[in-house]
């Protein structure tokens, strides 16, 4: 008795095994088609980015590399005299000045899209 069910727990184990198996090439297989179809190149895929986008936890450096800004333009078009930018975040930026966050926040956003505006 006692080997008999060995005998069907072997078979099962097989059987699971098989269809592990079967899966799992499935799967492989299906991901490499996906891979052809889409491929993942996210330095290639490119975000319509607006001024509107410009967020206060951002540093004026990076929004001068994301809109490919001059360096000294934010600087002079918001008379900025601080000597940590532009590594500054912007918000704190405000905070630290004395100045409405979402007030200064608006007004980066307006210097960058006249910036853009002027660009075109």
């Amino acid at each position: 008795m006692k080997e008999k069910i060995g005998k069907y727990l072997e078979l099962i184990l097989l059987l699971l095994l098989i269809v592990l198996l079967v899966l799992c090439i499935s799967f492989i297989r299906q991901f490499n088609h996906l891979r052809k179809e889409v491929p993942v190149n996210y330095m290639a895929r490119r975000t319509v980015l607006n001024a509107d986008s410009i967020q206060g936890w951002m540093t004026f450096d990076y929004v001068n590399r994301i809109f490919s800004l001059p360096t000294s333009y934010l600087k002079s078009s918001l008379n900025i005299s601080d000597e940590k930018y532009p590594k500054e975040l912007i918000e704190r930026y405000a905070v630290v000045h004395g100045l409405n966050p979402g007030d200064f926040l608006k007004s980066v956003q307006d210097s960058v899209g006249n910036y853009l505006t002027n660009q075109k």
